[in-house]
């Protein structure tokens, strides 16, 4: 069963996190990634929050990049694609792990 999606609207919120990014001094100069939240296929109600690290999940940006509206469109569609853009919920590694 394929990952299901969340609204242009949450998309909208994402893109203007993005664009507040670029406008943080601190981010300058750091090497940046970002995560698209994903919606288990199993899940059928409520608000789970998990926690997770994104490094190696996908590609880098900097603030630089998430300042030009082309780029961070790019960031956008990039990082949506990985949690969306799947025909299995990726998320299933873990049940999927066989201990040995």
């Amino acid at each position: 069963m394929p990952p299901r999606t969340l609204s242009g609207e949450y998309a909208g919120r994402y893109e203007r996190l993005l664009e507040t990014v670029a406008r943080t001094p601190a981010a300058r100069g750091q090497v940046l990634n970002s995560f698209w939240p994903m919606i288990g296929h199993g899940f059928t109600d409520g608000l789970l929050v998990v926690g997770r690290a994104v490094n190696g999940w996908g590609e880098d940006w900097s603030a630089d990049d998430a300042g030009d509206p082309d780029s961070r469109r790019r960031i956008l569609r990039a990082t949506r694609s990985l949690s969306e853009g799947v025909s299995r919920c990726p998320m299933l590694w873990v049940t999927d792990h066989k201990a040995n």
